[in-house]
């Protein structure tokens, strides 16, 4: 009986990293305008965020301050860095851009089982929107595959 304690606890302890991992950050979202995106790992404990599909695959970056930049398609764009990863589902200090307004935010997200929230702002926390992502179950073709 204490064996099979001693096995059940082993198992938690040494399986918590890799179940923490499977509900992290990284993955694919759906948005609340139904994109998908990919939060993926970018450097040492930092992910990004990048578009993989958008309803209208043509769409282009036309809100984007910089007029040289609106010609690029939205799709496959990448939208959010420099996230540093405080533990497997959080991260904080990102820069996120949205698209619709051509605005770029400070950002953190955190991850709980199927939802990602993510919580944009300009300057201090209060002045920001807090926005739900759904992880993805399916297989997504990424755009221009």
């Amino acid at each position: 009986m204490k064996k099979a304690l001693w096995v059940a606890a082993s198992f938690a302890i040494f399986s918590a990293p890799l179940l923490a991992a499977a509900d992290g950050l990284t993955g694919n979202w759906v948005t609340p305008d139904h994109s998908i995106v990919a939060v993926y790992p970018c450097g040492p404990q930092t992910v990004c965020v990048k578009l993989l599909q958008t309803m209208d695959r043509m769409a282009k970056d036309d809100k984007n301050p910089d007029e040289t930049l609106r010609s690029r398609y939205l799709c496959g764009l990448q939208i959010g860095r420099d996230f540093a990863t405080t533990v497997p589902s959080h991260a904080k200090d990102g820069k996120i851009y949205d698209p619709d307004s051509g605005q770029t935010y400070s950002a953190t997200m955190s991850a709980d089982n199927s939802q990602l929230k993510l919580r944009g702002c300009i300057g201090v926390s209060l002045f920001g929107r807090t926005e739900l992502w759904h992880r993805s179950q399916e297989n997504i073709t990424a755009c221009g595959s």
